[in-house]
């Protein structure tokens, strides 16, 4: 929703899917994960407040991939 007084058009719902897939503790003390975000590569975009002085929305990313390890001792 914009803020009260904010006489731009009105940003459309959206839904985003993110995934994460994390394997713990496996060859010799590491861990990992993998990680999707906007799975379905929606075009989305947040309000801005009109004082600021943005003129347009802002764009949330778009899809996005993740790969993390990490070691445990």
């Amino acid at each position: 929703m914009r803020e009260p007084g904010d006489t731009r058009p009105r940003i459309p719902d959206y839904t985003t899917l993110d995934l994460t897939l994390r394997r713990e503790r496996f060859a010799g003390g590491w861990e990992a994960r993998a990680m999707v975000t906007n799975l379905f590569n929606n075009d989305v975009k947040e309000p801005t407040f009109k004082d600021v002085g943005l003129p347009s929305d802002l764009p949330l990313p778009r899809r996005a991939f993740y790969i993390q390890f990490q070691h445990k001792l």
